[in-house]
């Protein structure tokens, strides 16, 4: 398997995927993400060779979300997660800059 980079604009939501995801999960999922986004380097979405995403559609919806927001969505949300919140000053400045 090769791990290549890609846009997300690239990669398409697989519309035969069974799974689904609630509004609220979606928003978890989307906070997991700003506040641990190494995870995705670990967990990738996998596609195929039509860049369909095989695993990972939900992650996918996340992100897209996550590039929408502007820089003051994205403060204004993590500074609502607990788990961000709990972090150091250090850790805080990290994950702003993989934001």
């Amino acid at each position: 398997m090769n791990t290549i980079s890609a846009k997300l604009t690239q990669i398409k939501i697989n519309g035969e995927n069974p799974r689904s995801i609630t509004n609220d999960k979606l928003n978890k999922l989307v906070n997991s993400i700003l506040v641990f986004p190494k995870m995705l380097s670990i967990r990738p979405i996998v596609v195929d060779d039509k860049m369909v995403a095989l695993g990972g559609n939900m992650r996918l919806n996340a992100l897209k979300i996550i590039v929408k927001m502007s820089p003051e969505e994205l403060g204004t949300r993590l500074a609502t997660i607990p788990d961000y919140l709990k972090k150091s000053v250090g850790e805080r400045e990290n994950i702003a800059r993989e934001s």
